[in-house]
Formats: structure tokens, sequence, C-alpha cells
């Protein structure tokens, strides 16, 4: 199944910025229905409404996840994703890049 023409792939736009979208993605989770949900308490990683992507996008976000059943592929690659995170903070100082 092929997406280019999804309206979500259309809304990033040519100065779509992957660090600002994952920014605010993080201020997300999928709820047991497959819709997005603010997580309490949290908050935008940068100020200007504009380069919220992942807000602007929200609707076309759910809808796209939905249609492509990318939560299904992920539940199936769940014991590989841990071990890619597991190997990558024994890797990489997150802390030191976090300061």
């Amino acid at each position: 199944m092929l997406f280019f023409d999804d309206p979500l792939l259309a809304g990033l736009g040519a100065d779509f910025n992957l660090p600002r979208l994952i920014g605010n993605a993080a201020n997300f989770r999928f709820d047991p229905e497959g819709d997005l949900r603010l997580v309490p308490g949290s908050r935008p990683m940068w100020d200007d409404a504009d380069g919220d992507v992942f807000t602007r996008l929200r609707s076309d976000m759910e809808w796209f996840v939905k249609r492509s059943r990318t939560r299904g592929f992920l539940q199936t690659q769940a014991d590989t994703l841990r071990q890619v995170r597991a190997t990558y903070a024994a890797n990489v100082d997150v802390g030191d890049m976090q300061a």
C-alpha cells in the first residue's frame, strides 16, 4: 500500500523539520481506539504554533496511522525495537546530549 498522495505527506511540505515533529509528538499518546490524546501536563518544546507540525496535522496523522496499520506493525516489531533502544542507550551518552 503506497501513500504518496496522502494528505499527511502533502501537509508536511518542503520545509518539513523532523526534529520539531518528533519533539512535539512526544506530547501525545494513542488511546485504545487509535486516537491521539495530549499527555496531561505536557507542553510544546517550541513556543511558536506555526512550527508545531504535529499538532497542526494531528487528525491527518491519526487517519494515516489507522489506514496504514502502523501501530500493528510496530507491535509485531516490539522486541526488535526494545533491542535497538537498549543498544543505543548502551552506546550513546544521552544524559550528556540532553545537558
